[in-house]
């Protein structure tokens, strides 16, 4: 357990407003997030220094934190900061480094890099730290979106841009889908996603326990290989252990982890069940 800087355990404690916070445990230091603001400090010190950052209006929904792709910062930025608001997903640079004393201490850089999020509900954040890819989502819809960066402007294209990899900007014109097929659609949403850069791999999770995994192409694209829902995850282990009360179609699927080829190379994933189960999976090869 860490301590909130006395500095700001008040207006956490008072707030009537949207607060989170988390761990760098990497970098030894904790955040909290208080309405617009958010506020990171040396949990290893008694006496911290608190770096803030309450530049933007909007409420902070998550905050991740990666590494940047090589060669669009300054060396000065080592890390990355993803702070999702109800309006935006803003980039903050920030520096690491150790101090004279030994103690490790943060700086963090405006960008200037931020992409619209207004009307979406931003919450589940997966990074690429070998190839400097930031996918998003949440609980609006079950897309995967990115959050594209690079140094300077493009013809048609900005220094930050967003990606949505899975839908079609050309499906809100399709008059096919019913209304109910409509509804259906959008009852399921994005839970986690989560990277296996050994594999080039990207995992996702949906509210209906439905995993889907998408392979990252070197060219900056991002393709579907597999689709798996419950009822087949389920029948699939079926042959291994009988359904019970507490393995069944019925019981959620929490949480995916992924296996780096370094540790398996015959088990791409764990889930783990709501409860308790964890269940190893396999994907194949089509995505090569």
């Amino acid at each position: 357990m860490y301590d909130i800087p006395d500095q700001i355990f008040d207006q956490y404690n008072r707030a009537q407003v949207s607060t989170s916070m988390g761990l760098f445990a990497e970098l030894h230091h904790a955040w909290v997030a208080i309405d617009n603001a958010l506020y990171i400090w040396d949990f290893t010190h008694p006496n911290p220094t608190l770096v803030g950052f309450e530049d933007q209006p909007n409420s902070i929904n998550a905050v991740r934190l990666t590494k940047p792709r090589p060669g669009v910062f300054l060396p000065a930025i080592t890390h990355l900061l993803v702070v999702s608001t109800t309006a935006d997903v803003i980039l903050l640079g920030m520096g690491y480094e150790t101090t004279p004393s030994g103690s490790k201490s943060v700086s963090l850089f405006q960008t200037g890099m931020s992409v619209s999020v207004r009307g979406l509900d931003i919450n589940v954040f997966a990074a690429s730290e070998s190839r400097g890819r930031i996918f998003f989502g949440g609980s609006s819809d079950n897309d995967v979106h990115e959050v594209t960066y690079q140094q300077e402007e493009r013809w048609f294209q900005g220094r930050c841009s967003r990606v949505n990899h899975t839908s079609s900007r050309l499906s809100a014109f399709r008059p096919s889908m019913s209304i109910t097929n409509l509804a259906q659609a959008s009852s399921e949403f994005v839970t986690q996603m989560v990277v296996d850069d050994s594999r080039s791999l990207l995992y996702t999770l949906s509210s209906t326990s439905t995993i889907r995994v998408f392979y990252m192409g070197s060219d900056g694209s991002l393709s579907l290989a597999i689709t798996k829902r419950t009822q087949d995850i389920y029948s699939n282990i079926g042959h291994i252990i009988t359904s019970n009360e507490t393995l069944n179609p019925k019981v959620r699927i929490v949480s995916i982890s992924p296996v780096p080829v370094t540790e398996a190379s015959r088990y791409h994933l764990v889930a783990t069940t709501a409860t308790g189960y964890r269940i190893y999976l396999s994907a194949t090869n089509s995505y090569n």
